[in-house]
């Protein structure tokens, strides 16, 4: 889902009429800056396995930063009958909901992180049995950082036999495996009777390979 397009979807009415009516029995009695909490999760893991990959986080931070009640939500929620007469939602309500916006802080995993448990899901413990929730971390979070850094900072670099001075880092992408593949604009460097020869920047590609402690073990 691209960003402009989540930002101007109406998430405001995706939900259940009495969670609205709700929070204007909150704003009634004074508690519509109360601090509550939410969850975003899932019931099962998918495909039935014993895990799954965080993802939707992006989804998640741009529903937050697009919620509003438009104009043509509290248009509708004015028009609503309550059961024993009258409009169901108050217009001073309606009128707060215009500029209401969410201020949050949102705690998740990474992206791409993988979650399992043990003992699996969908087995039955005895009350008070621990259960160990397995994290395994993404290293895109710190490999790309590093390879923008590294290219950044070298100034020139071998790919096939040749050597290359980096204009620009244009692309950088997590591999996995401890790799990350490269885009750069560079020109070919040689040194003919003592003088430096360029030849005109091109894009290249390669892969760096990183060891556990985060350091470049090759360039490809």
């Amino acid at each position: 889902m691209l960003e402009e397009d989540a930002l101007k979807l109406d998430y405001a009415l995706l939900t259940d009429l009495y969670q609205i009516t709700m929070a204007q029995g909150y704003w009634e009695s004074g508690k519509g800056a109360t601090e509550a909490c939410f969850h975003m999760y899932f019931r099962d893991y998918p495909f039935k396995g014993g895990y799954a990959v965080a993802c939707g986080m992006a989804q998640l931070a741009e529903l937050v930063e697009g919620f509003a009640f438009s104009e043509e939500d509290r248009a509708y929620l004015a028009s609503l009958d309550a059961p024993g007469g009258g409009r169901l939602f108050k217009q001073e309500f309606l009128d707060y909901l215009a500029g209401y916006r969410l201020s949050v802080d949102i705690d998740a995993v990474p992206e791409g992180t993988v979650v399992g448990t043990s003992p699996a899901a969908g087995e039955k413990l005895a009350s008070g049995s621990s259960v160990t929730v397995n994290v395994a971390m993404s290293r895109a979070s710190v490999l790309v950082p590093a390879a923008k850094d590294y290219l950044s900072s070298i100034g020139t670099i071998s790919l096939g036999g040749t050597t290359y001075e980096i204009v620009s880092v244009d692309d950088v992408k997590y591999t996995g495996y401890n790799q990350t593949s490269f885009t750069v604009t560079a020109a070919a460097v040689t040194t003919l009777d003592g003088e430096t020869v360029r030849g005109s920047a091109k894009q290249k590609s390669g892969t760096i390979v990183w060891d556990d402690s985060d350091n470049v073990v090759s360039v490809s």
